[in-house]
């Protein structure tokens, strides 16, 4: 029992040693495709109203996301700079661990605004749905807190 035991350990530590960089390396690219991919789709041309920024990257910002503190227009560049930058530092794996909580905090900053600007956008919402699934702002705000 003790051989086997002693094998199962083996084996465990050699996988362990040869598979842990590797894992390591698919969950960062993971990461990465995703806010890179998010950040292409944000990208426009020189022809559009802002540079760089494409026509539903505006709407989206200046209509649906309500970033608090900073004008639309920044937010939209920071962001698409954020989901483009970022990335390519985690794919590289220099220093992942910053880059990982900049995308972390990103993200929060991200559901926090949309969520903010949603009973702004549609006030009707609360009016028309089950009661069961009402929410008012201040339990949104207080659903979103424990995350913080």
């Amino acid at each position: 029992m003790m051989q086997l035991i002693h094998l199962y350990n083996q084996i465990f530590a050699y996988l362990y040693k040869y598979t842990d960089d590797i894992f390591k390396l698919f969950l960062r690219l993971y990461a990465a495709d995703g806010f890179f991919r998010s950040g292409l789709t944000k990208l426009g041309s020189w022809d559009s109203e802002l540079p760089f920024l494409s026509s539903d990257a505006q709407y989206l910002f200046e209509n649906e996301y309500q970033v608090p503190l900073i004008p639309w227009e920044l937010a939209a560049y920071l962001g698409t700079a954020t989901e483009l930058i970022l990335p390519v530092f985690l794919i590289l794996g220099l220093a992942t661990r910053l880059m990982a909580v900049k995308l972390f905090v990103f993200n929060v900053v991200a559901v926090v605004s949309y969520l903010s600007g949603f009973t702004t956008l549609f006030p009707t919402f609360k009016n028309h749905t089950p009661k069961h699934i009402r929410l008012s702002d201040k339990q949104i705000r207080l659903q979103i807190i424990p995350i913080l």
